[in-house]
């Protein structure tokens, strides 16, 4: 797949109907270039990598991640984009997921499920920050072989060229980065771990199993995506589920992903918000 068909310039604008186009690109950044970046990565120590248990229950590698692992984790990451449903929030939905999640985690309330085993939600107006300051905009996510989640996060390509930038100022760097990694730009992939029974008044939900190392951004992203899980289960969000073209359905089998509807999430009008804040944070 090329990108020549499209105007990407620093002004690209988010819509449903480019969500198809950032897997698209995700894809090919995962099976083409991302397992010898990662592997490089783990090679030099440049970036911390969490062994999931899937990954470990393979004999990949141990706990501690070899660069072999770097061209596993390309594979799999690239398998569950692949397979995933996609979902598209308009920017007050995410900001109203942000509220819910918030909300949700104060009150204990973290062992939801995703709205299918496999996803790609994509939200414009943003799922949280890097400790470096990019916006995540994007996180897929799969089943993991110990029960919990394996979710991973990106953040939106323009606050990556803008930290590169401080470094590298080269005048097209947005062209040269979009067509080697793609729209989107693959931050970190974690795993939760699966709920387990506490006891009266403690805390029964799913935690980032390498929250202690990521720090609290992480922690801010799962909540956020928790508000997203809850308003997609619920019935206070509007939405539509926009079919794939013959031909993008053909193009996606071509590169060997699962063609999916794109649902489209949006916030119905109303007189009172109050109203809708109760409905939406509200049990499901």
């Amino acid at each position: 797949m090329t990108t020549n068909s499209w105007v990407l310039d620093e002004g690209f604008g988010w819509s449903a109907d480019k969500l198809r186009m950032a897997r698209h690109l995700a894809k090919r950044f995962l099976g083409e270039i991302a397992g010898e970046l990662f592997r490089t990565e783990i090679s030099t120590g440049a970036r911390p990598y969490l062994v999931p248990s899937d990954a470990l229950a393979a004999g990949v590698c141990g706990p501690d991640a070899t660069p072999e692992f770097g061209d596993w984790l390309a594979q799999a990451e690239a398998e569950r984009v692949a397979r995933a449903r996609l979902f598209y929030l308009e920017p007050p939905v995410g900001e109203l997921a942000i509220q819910v999640g918030a909300d949700l985690r104060t009150r204990g309330i973290g062992s939801l499920r995703p709205p299918a085993p496999y996803g790609l939600v994509l939200c414009p107006s943003g799922l949280g920050y890097t400790a470096d300051g990019m916006q995540l905009i994007a996180a897929h996510w799969g089943p993991a072989v110990a029960g919990g989640w394996w979710i991973t996060w990106w953040a939106d390509m323009r606050s990556y060229v803008a930290w590169t930038r401080e470094h590298n100022p080269e005048p097209d760097l947005w062209k040269t980065l979009v067509s080697n990694m793609g729209l989107l730009h693959y931050i970190h992939a974690t795993e939760t771990s699966p709920p387990q029974p506490a006891p009266p008044g403690g805390w029964d939900g799913e935690y980032l199993l390498d929250a202690d190392h990521m720090g609290p951004e992480a922690r801010g992203a799962l909540a956020a995506l928790t508000g997203v899980w809850h308003l997609l289960a619920g019935d206070s969000v509007a939405r539509e589920r926009l079919s794939p073209t013959a031909a993008d359905a053909a193009l996606d089998r071509e590169f060997g992903i699962v063609p999916s509807k794109i649902t489209r999430v949006w916030l119905p009008s109303t007189d009172d918000p109050d109203r809708l804040w109760d409905y939406a944070a509200g049990p499901v």
